[in-house]
């Protein structure tokens, strides 16, 4: 089956549905223009570790005028709660927090939404682990059980690109060094690098929130150089 031919099958359970959307990725923006086309209302929940960050709003705002069926949500991704419970990268300790997996974060959205069917972009081309989770489910695409789908288990990544020229979509974000992310490696220097020299005022509010990251990225200029 095709990734629209699975969606019509999740269509038949429920008009509406809850998409992870990473904003500024391949899988992402694939899957949006699929499943707009496909259900009633799309409900994208984007998880982020530094809110409001510019280069990524722009990606939203383009959504927004793009997809009419499609409602946005913002929540912290879990690796931010993974962070604040020791303070990494110098950031503000939350001596009373705990880390608040993905499996937390999906229960809390479908309670806000009122949906159980969840939609993610995870491929078995991700890797081995991946591959054997989806090859267990049903057209190795659908969690029954858990209420997930993953319409794009059988592509590649090379299947989204393709994908995203035919339809003219807008393109994924590359931060350098064909690294595509969601904004949320903070630890990555390149991609701190990308932000200082395109959007400074982005690398401003990474560093207000962890001010270790001026380290990593000095160490990672200075190698370059």
């Amino acid at each position: 089956m095709t990734p629209i031919d699975i969606l019509k099958e999740l269509r038949k359970d429920s008009p509406e549905i809850i998409l992870f959307h990473s904003l500024a990725g391949k899988d992402s923006i694939v899957l949006l223009e699929m499943t707009s086309k496909i259900f009633d209302k799309v409900h994208c929940v984007f998880m982020h570790v530094i809110p409001n960050l510019e280069h990524m709003a722009k990606y939203k705002r383009f959504f927004k005028a793009t997809y009419k069926n499609a409602i946005w949500y913002e929540v912290y991704h879990y690796v931010h709660y993974n962070y604040k419970k020791v303070g990494h990268l110098g950031c503000k300790k939350d001596l009373k927090g705990t880390e608040k997996p993905l499996s937390k974060i999906m229960k809390e959205a479908r309670q806000t939404i009122g949906l159980e069917w969840v939609v993610l972009g995870s491929k078995q081309s991700d890797g081995l682990s991946r591959r054997l989770q989806l090859r267990t489910y049903e057209h190795e695409a659908i969690d029954r059980k858990n209420f997930k789908c993953y319409p794009l288990s059988k592509w590649k990544n090379k299947d989204c690109h393709a994908f995203i020229k035919h339809n003219r979509l807008i393109e994924p974000l590359n931060y350098g060094d064909h690294r595509q992310s969601a904004s949320n490696d903070v630890i990555d220097p390149i991609f701190l690098h990308w932000c200082k020299t395109n959007y400074p005022q982005d690398y401003q509010k990474i560093k207000d929130v962890y001010p270790e990251t001026e380290i990593i990225l000095f160490r990672y200029e200075n190698q370059t150089k």
